[in-house]
């Protein structure tokens, strides 16, 4: 909900700020997945290694991991666009 108050503010373009709305969906799926499914088949996920059920606990991890990654760039880089054209 706080990336939704802070969109407005970010200077992203129209294919920036589709890639960041879903890729905040996906990453929100993939980490709730994961945190559901773990204690579920009694694995925790976070090598890729073991029985099947680690590796989609694992994969879960892996995506909410990266997702996590490509919105913090674009919050940074939307930020930093939005104070230099406020300068």
């Amino acid at each position: 909900m706080v990336f939704g108050l802070a969109l407005p503010g970010l200077a992203l373009g129209a294919g920036a700020r589709a890639v960041f709305v879903n890729t905040l969906i996906v990453t929100a799926y993939a980490f709730s997945l994961a945190l559901l499914l773990g204690p579920i088949v009694g694995e925790r996920g976070l090598e890729p290694t073991g029985p099947a059920q680690n590796g989609v606990v694992f994969l879960a991890n892996a995506v909410g991991g990266a997702g996590t990654f490509v919105v913090v760039l674009l919050l940074i880089a939307g930020a930093w666009r939005a104070t230099q054209r406020a300068a």
